[in-house]
């Protein structure tokens, strides 16, 4: 993920803490979005497993738009924000966001199983 920082992709919320929430992109690559990368003050509610705002709030399962900001290759960490912060706001078009499956990486495909006779 380290050569995509600075775009954007769709993602889903795959977890959600009172540090910040995971989003999960559909090629399974899952990053942090800090709480402090918010652009609003948002609350952890441990029932609903949800972060709610003045005006928005995250759950495990939306759709959200991020940027990669941040990709640490030996840790395995990727950091992304929220593109907009608008955590329920669907009504707007969707525009056709960069192909992630292009990735050229060897470990990105599983090798061939041989048949066994």
């Amino acid at each position: 993920m380290s050569h995509r920082i600075g775009e954007e992709f769709e993602a889903r919320i795959s977890g959600v803490a009172a540090f910040g929430m995971f989003a999960e992109l559909p090629n399974t690559c899952e990053g942090l979005i800090p709480l402090e990368s918010l652009a609003s003050v948002y609350t952890y509610e441990e029932t609903t497993l949800s972060l709610r705002g003045k005006d928005s709030v995250y759950r495990i399962g939306d759709r959200i738009r991020i940027r990669v900001e941040e990709a640490d290759i030996p840790t395995h960490r990727v950091r992304f924000s929220v593109v907009g912060d608008n955590a329920e706001d669907d009504t707007e078009e969707e525009e056709e966001l960069p192909d992630i499956y292009s990735f050229d990486l060897p470990y990105a495909r599983a090798p061939k199983r041989k048949k066994r006779r």
